[in-house]
């Protein structure tokens, strides 16, 4: 493919950011507060990569913003703390529901309740879900500068700098920058992109590098009410059976609605095409857990493996893991290719904290360049 790179160069950039997820959008909002020339790139038609926030349909829908990719930060992650701040979005943080016993759903069905012992204790949220960061963060950005529904599809370096084919609604298109910023899952870009010096042992790399997100699926119960509060229960579950392996509240802040939403424990290929019964035996499976008949208005499912934006074949097969950090560090494509993104990061990869970080030392490095 790199062979067939199109000689003439319809537009020019001196930084092609590629990913519009958290770190993509943090590193853009720097680069414009330097005053850097820099154009961002994303495949979807929207900002936020894995963070999604749905708003299901209820009488309470103003507040019932549900988070299908990740809902928790803590404390202790100063730099995503710090973000927050900067934005002014810290008079919107709350803390995950964690008042009330929990359960644990053993493999012969019996179930035991247990004081406290919430999973997520001492985790917050963000009112309005993650998608208001970025939301905020967009709005600091000159729309001219994101391009969305663009994907790379392959690079090269020369002494001028790097020409990069993008496909876009419109066809191909060739874009020219001096540094490319790549802040997407490595196993997609191994996947996905084309380079001078992609070998075996790269995309083997490449694909070493777990996917944060990607072979995981979330599905979420709106109620018309927090029913578990009333039998002083939390919300907090977890099961050795499934459908989901563990449950936590989802409620949103100051809503009237009730929302549960669990992680499903099969694997990518157990869930394919079997999304009505996953959720018949989710409603099931609360309705035996909380001991109660009631059942959901409206369910909110997001199998992160099924989207090709997020996973590759790779997540499909390999083994459930944490991304590990720094493990991109190993691969050095050109002087001229900067890695972010959360399985980048060297410290907190495949957490928010981490997409922060690896953001914030992409553009140190470019700095330094």
């Amino acid at each position: 493919m790199i062979d067939n790179v199109v000689s003439k160069v319809t537009t020019s950039t001196d930084v092609l950011v590629v990913g519009g997820g958290l770190s993509g959008c943090v590193v853009a909002r720097e680069l414009s507060r330097r005053g850097t020339d820099f154009t961002l790139i994303d495949a979807r038609a929207r900002l936020g990569g894995r963070i999604l926030t749905r708003t299901p349909g209820s009488k309470d829908n103003h507040a019932a913003r549900i988070d299908l990719g990740p809902s928790w930060f803590w404390p202790h992650q100063r730099t995503f703390v710090a973000l927050l701040q900067s934005l002014g979005l810290e008079q919107r943080v709350y803390e995950q529901a964690h008042h009330g016993d929990s359960i644990i759903e053993y493999a012969s069905g019996q179930l035991e309740r247990r004081a406290g012992a919430v999973s997520m204790a001492g985790s917050y949220r963000l009112d309005g879900g993650m998608s208001t960061l970025i939301d905020s963060i967009s709005k600091t950005l000159d729309r001219d500068r994101i391009r969305l529904t663009t994907r790379l599809a392959s690079f090269a370096e020369s002494d001028s700098g790097i020409t990069a084919t993008l496909n876009t609604d419109s066809g191909d298109e060739v874009i020219s920058c001096q540094t490319i910023i790549l802040a997407l899952p490595p196993r997609l870009l191994a996947a996905t992109v084309e380079w001078q010096t992609k070998d075996a042992e790269s995309t083997n790399l490449l694909n070493s590098i777990s996917t944060w997100m990607a072979s995981e699926a979330k599905i979420t119960l709106i109620y018309d009410e927090p029913f578990w509060l009333t039998q002083g229960l939390s919300g907090d579950a977890m099961s050795q059976i499934g459908p989901m392996a563990e449950i936590h509240d989802a409620t949103p802040r100051n809503s009237t609605i009730g929302a549960l939403f669990g992680f499903l424990a099969a694997r990518p290929q157990q869930r394919a095409n079997n999304e009505d019964a996953i959720k018949q035996e989710s409603v099931q499976q609360i309705q035996k857990i909380f001991n109660t008949k009631k059942t959901p208005s409206t369910i909110i499912y997001k199998d992160w493996a099924a989207d090709p934006l997020t996973a590759s074949s790779t997540d499909a097969t390999a083994r459930r893991a944490h991304p590990s950090a720094g493990g991109l560090k190993r691969l050095t494509i050109s002087n001229r290719v900067i890695w972010a993104g959360s399985e980048a990061a060297t410290q907190d990869a495949g957490y928010l904290e981490g997409a922060v970080n690896s953001a914030n030392a992409a553009v140190q490095q470019l700095a330094a360049t």
